[in-house]
């Protein structure tokens, strides 16, 4: 023992096992319970039995579910509807604003026109309609046809012109003095950030 006593240094083998990290005992496992929990909670939605017999009559065990197709989520679905204050206010919407938004449903269809100041026009009385509804989209999509890729199009062609304008104001207000390069230099850092 010329070490002094001291224990051999460890094998190579076992000097590799200590050196890597412990795996953690954590890993997740499916839980039947959850899956049944949802089984359980969609079969009541859909009006099934958990246990009983099929269409073809036979017994099925326990926690299977007979599925009649997507008629009960869609019931369910409806009867939520039903009830959702929500969802009245945009039946009543619909009621309400029928005639106004099948009128606008015809104009946007019908309407054509390269001159901007009649867009801005026809835009102004397409939201002094359209800003009473509750929830646009929903309402709308309740009129067949309605030309919503339309009226976006119509929006943004707005929006843009606006913009275009409020950039003109701004090049026009500026004061034209020397020195020249700094009002340059500003106009480009302008034109960069647009």
């Amino acid at each position: 023992m010329s070490n002094g006593g001291a224990a051999p240094p460890p094998s190579p083998h076992g000097a590799a096992k200590s050196l890597r990290p412990k795996k953690a005992n954590t890993k997740l496992k499916r839980s039947s319970h959850i899956g049944n929990l949802y089984r359980v909670c969609r079969g009541k939605i859909e009006e099934c039995p958990m246990q009983g017999k099929s269409p073809s009559g036979t017994k099925t065990g326990a926690g299977t579910i007979i599925i009649n197709g997507k008629q009960g989520i869609s019931d369910s679905l409806a009867e939520m509807n039903k009830r959702s204050d929500y969802f009245q206010q945009i039946e009543e919407d619909v009621d309400k604003h029928a005639k106004s938004v099948t009128e606008l449903k015809t104009a946007v269809n019908t309407f054509n026109t390269k001159d901007m100041t009649k867009l801005l026009k026809f835009h102004k009385h397409l939201e002094s309609i359209l800003e009473n509804l509750t929830d646009e989209t929903q309402v709308l999509t309740r009129f067949e046809g309605f030309p919503t890729k339309k009226l976006e199009a119509l929006r943004t062609a707005v929006g843009l012109y606006l913009k275009l304008e409020s950039m003109i104001t701004v090049l026009q207000n500026w004061k034209i003095e020397p020195p020249l390069a700094e009002l340059l230099n500003k106009v480009d850092r302008y034109f960069n950030k647009v």
